[in-house]
């Protein structure tokens, strides 16, 4: 299914992202595509829950991999009020934890060295550290069954000290309603 979306308020253009018809996200790790996120599996019903753990190997900032395990729960129904109005909701929490590996370059040591019948000799090695970054994720969805798809999302990020490191909010603003097709005949 493809999805297309842009932030409020700026200039920047639509962008298209596809996604599975259970608004499931995959990406290609290690040559096979692997389901990273899956806030919906349908069919639903308060009680039901559902993980998605994977690792991806990452090589930016020093990170060399990353562990995701994301729970998904559905909570119950509920109503939620956005831009686009109200609606009767299904509340969806994830909550979940990600563990990353990251190098640290550390300083190089060096040996000098010298006699009166060699030259000078020098030795030089470099040594690094190996840091686990450990984070939690806690997030929200209200999928709307009238409409096949969520009216607000929000997904917050917590470093190990519990200080939250990131914030991102989705409220649905408009949407059309599909025409009823024509019975053919």
């Amino acid at each position: 299914m493809l999805l297309r979306a842009k932030s409020r308020g700026t200039a920047a253009p639509y962008q298209d992202y596809r996604v599975g018809l259970d608004w499931s996200q995959t990406r290609v790790l290690d040559g096979q595509p692997t389901v990273t996120g899956r806030p919906f599996k349908f069919p639903m019903a308060p009680g039901d829950s559902w993980t998605v753990e994977f690792r991806q190997a990452e090589l930016h900032g020093g990170q060399t991999n990353t562990h995701w395990n994301v729970l998904y729960q559905v909570v119950g129904w509920t109503d939620v009020t956005t831009p686009a109005g109200s609606f009767q909701a299904l509340e969806i929490k994830e909550t979940g934890s990600t563990e990353a590996e990251r190098t640290i370059p550390q300083t190089v040591s060096a040996t000098t060295s010298a006699t009166h019948r060699r030259p000078t000799v020098r030795d030089q090695a470099k040594h690094a550290l190996r840091q686990t970054i450990k984070n939690t994720v806690y997030g929200e969805f209200y999928y709307v069954p009238s409409i096949k798809y969520y009216a607000k999302y929000i997904q917050e990020q917590y470093n190990t000290d519990n200080v939250r490191t990131g914030r991102d909010e989705d409220v649905l603003v408009s949407f059309k309603p599909r025409a009823a097709s024509a019975p053919h005949g």
